[in-house]
């Protein structure tokens, strides 16, 4: 029987049963919090005991809500305010669910397991939503306790801030979780399933790019009419969900007027309508749509592809692999890892958001103010930031491929990296060779040369565009190396829990700005002329790779990968 359409389409018909959605959610809880064993490795390091990334997530977003919170002191009026800081719980809420939407709503082993049951689409799909909610609540109730107790030294504010923020907060993760939800829901319901995994992974990237470029353009918009001073909404903030919201905390604090009554009639209506989608339209037939998904049909490959294939095996593709991959294990490392790069939904789903952060200062930039050829500015602290926004481009492509090398560290496969244990690898750095030249190749290469195409285009001069972008191009082998120091790196090996993937992206986002300050303040010296150029130039080479020995000479790539003890292996 075709397996599309192997659950009993009786299922899509049933309704909520709230007992097994109280049985679903205690599993998914449990799946997100206990213990149990994780990776493949000889020793404690392979059980999780905590989810310590939910936890370092939490404190984290507490601090930069402390950061946003201080805005209210500057005078700014409470509706501005309070748009701001809505738009930081969007983009707190929205991310996560962007990064963890794929292990909660296409987990492909689930319909394995309760797929055969009498469970319905709606009660399992219900389960899903209510997980994935308590999960950005987790996260943006710590975000905003700090604007919400300063939001009371705002302008026009009161004692009745907290309660309206609440609410609003609240109201604005649930309707951030509804639109996610609905749009790959409606995706997965009228896509194909050859489709849906390139359309999946690449609205994940717009969504990403959509939500972190809005927060950063909206002070920009803001900051233009004073919003400490004047409080006339202009008609584009009108289209931002954010000030939907806000509308809703200012009638819960008093205001009632035509604005705040239509603002908070919209972002009401907004969550129904999603909500009303949701349920008629994804909800029905859930079950079906993830069996359907699920199940990894091979494609019958074509001749054209076969000979396509055979000739990269031998044509500049492979020359240029055995050229830079002159051991078999590292050319098996980075084989799995262009295969799981190109095809796996799960990869895919949680890396790919990631790769686009390098575009996004340059893009605001453009967006906003223009961005400027940095070299052609005659007087050195004119637009010195939107000459800043380039140099910062080319920055996070380096810690790009840091969010790469952890990404490419999880998968629900994490038992078949047993592989590694009993393979014939003379020492570990062959697989960490595999790993760094993948994403150095794959990723990074690639998008420094979009961003030097970019540049050029923007500039019509390629010397300047090479110029921005040649010293992070000695730096990047020595930032990835960073990921390998002091511990042992296995593609695909870790079992993944819910909040890792975005701790890390947040934890490599903060290091990128504050090694950007120095590294790029450095190279911003240099290109106002401050400094000589060529001492950039020549320098990086030079403490790059003096860095790189050193974390080579600290790393653990000379030992032997121990081996797992065979009782190990059979209780994993």
């Amino acid at each position: 029987m075709d397996t599309f359409t192997s659950v009993t389409p009786d299922t899509d018909k049933l309704p909520v049963d709230w007992r097994h959605v109280k049985t679903l959610l205690a599993v998914y809880f449990k799946q997100d919090l206990r213990s149990g064993k994780a990776a493949m490795r000889p020793d404690k390091n392979q059980y999780i005991k905590t989810n310590w990334a939910l936890l370092m997530l939490v404190g984290t977003y507490s601090v930069m809500g402390l950061i946003v919170g201080m805005i209210a002191f500057t005078g700014a009026d409470v509706l501005f305010y309070s748009i701001l800081a809505l738009s930081f719980t969007l983009i707190v809420v929205a991310l996560a669910i962007v990064v963890e939407s794929g292990n909660v709503l296409f987990n492909e082993a689930e319909s394995d397991v309760i797929g055969h049951l009498p469970v319905g689409s709606r009660t399992i799909f219900l389960a899903k939503v209510i997980n994935l909610f308590a999960f950005t609540l987790l996260l943006a109730i710590p975000a905003n306790l700090f604007p919400m107790i300063c939001g009371i030294a705002a302008a026009r504010s009161s004692w009745l801030f907290i309660p309206a923020h609440l609410l609003s907060s609240v109201a604005m993760s649930v309707f951030a979780a509804a639109l996610i939800v609905t749009v790959y829901g409606l995706l997965m319901r009228y896509v194909s399933r050859e489709k849906f995994d390139n359309i999946i992974t690449y609205c994940q990237v717009g969504l990403a790019m959509f939500f972190i470029v809005g927060y950063q353009v909206m002070p920009r918009l803001v900051e233009k009419y004073q919003f400490g001073a004047n409080t006339e909404l202009h008609w584009y903030l009108l289209l931002f969900p954010p000030t939907w919201f806000a509308g809703l905390a200012m009638l819960v604090m008093g205001e009632i007027d035509s604005l705040t009554l239509g603002l908070s009639a919209i972002s009401i209506l907004s969550i129904v309508v999603l909500g009303l989608i949701a349920l008629r339209k994804v909800a029905a037939g859930y079950s079906s749509q993830m069996s359907g998904i699920s199940a990894d049909r091979p494609r019958r490959t074509t001749a054209g592809e076969q000979l396509k294939s055979s000739r990269n095996r031998v044509g500049l593709m492979g020359a240029i692999k055995m050229a830079i991959l002159r051991r078999p294990a590292e050319r098996a490392v980075f084989d799995l890892v262009l295969v799981y790069l190109k095809r796996n939904r799960e990869t895919r789903v949680r890396l790919y958001p990631s790769l686009a952060y390098f575009i996004i200062f340059p893009f605001i930039a453009l967006i906003t103010e223009g961005l400027p050829d940095p070299f052609l500015q005659v007087d050195p602290l004119i637009k010195s930031s939107l000459s800043f926004y380039s140099i910062m481009g080319p920055a996070f492509v380096c810690f790009v491929g840091q969010t790469a090398v952890e990404g490419l560290i999880f998968s629900e496969h994490y038992r078949a990296a047993y592989i590694f244990r009993i393979a014939p690898v003379s020492h570990l750095g062959e697989i960490h060779q595999g790993i760094r030249k993948a994403v150095l190749m794959l990723i990074v290469l690639p998008e420094f040369i979009i961003l030097c195409a970019l540049y050029t285009a923007l500039w019509g001069d390629p010397v300047h565009a090479f110029l921005v972008i040649a010293p992070w191009m000695v730096i990047a082998p020595t930032t990835l190396m960073v990921s390998f120091a002091f511990r042992e790196v296995i593609p695909l090996s870790t079992k993944y829990q819910k909040g890792q993937q975005t701790s890390r992206n947040l934890m490599i986002v903060m290091s990128a700005f504050i090694a950007t300050i120095f590294l790029g303040g450095a190279q911003w010296a240099g290109v106002k002329g401050f400094i000589p150029y060529s001492i950039i130039l020549t320098g990086a080479p030079a403490v790059s790779a003096l860095l790189y020995l050193l974390l080579r000479a600290v790393s653990r790539e000379s030992r032997p990968l121990p081996p797992v003890d065979e009782k190990e292996s059979a209780d994993g």
